[in-house]
């Protein structure tokens, strides 16, 4: 009876210690990835350029801080930015400039805080990335960014 009792105690104390406590997540912040690939192909309308770049980053949708650095090839840009599409049902449409670059030399480092509906259109895929030139002052290259 003695080593019943003894072997029950034993049982209830491995199972009690066993069981994990549910733990809070020590990262709680929402982090997406973030890039484009950059060309003429991607203009619109389309444009022959040899100019390439990409772009990659990430936003965080606790903070809301939208971070991406972009390197630039064979293009010295006049002027560069992140868009939002015009008619997101109409892609032969250009959108407005929603956030330029200050700096155009590349690397180009960007950080910004997004409001709820810049946030809504960088998930929904209808943000991208564009830069023009004097031989393409309605833009030499671009590409839409891409969130994973």
């Amino acid at each position: 009876m003695k080593n019943l009792l003894l072997l029950s105690l034993l049982a209830i104390s491995v199972i009690a210690f066993s069981c994990k406590k549910d733990e809070v997540a020590m990262n709680p912040d929402k982090i997406y990835q973030v890039s484009t690939s950059l060309s003429g192909a991607n203009e619109l309308p389309m444009v022959t350029s040899s100019a390439t770049g990409t772009t990659t980053g990430t936003y965080n949708q606790t903070t809301k801080m939208l971070t991406v650095s972009t390197t630039l090839n064979g293009i010295t840009p006049t002027a560069g930015h992140i868009h939002t599409q015009a008619v997101p049902t109409n892609a032969t449409k250009s959108g407005g400039v929603t956030f330029p670059f200050t700096s155009l030399m590349s690397p180009i480092s960007f950080t910004t805080m997004l409001t709820t509906a810049q946030e809504t259109d960088l998930l929904n895929g209808i943000m991208y990335v564009n830069f023009h030139t004097p031989a393409n002052p309605g833009g030499e290259m671009r590409g839409n960014l891409m969130v994973k």
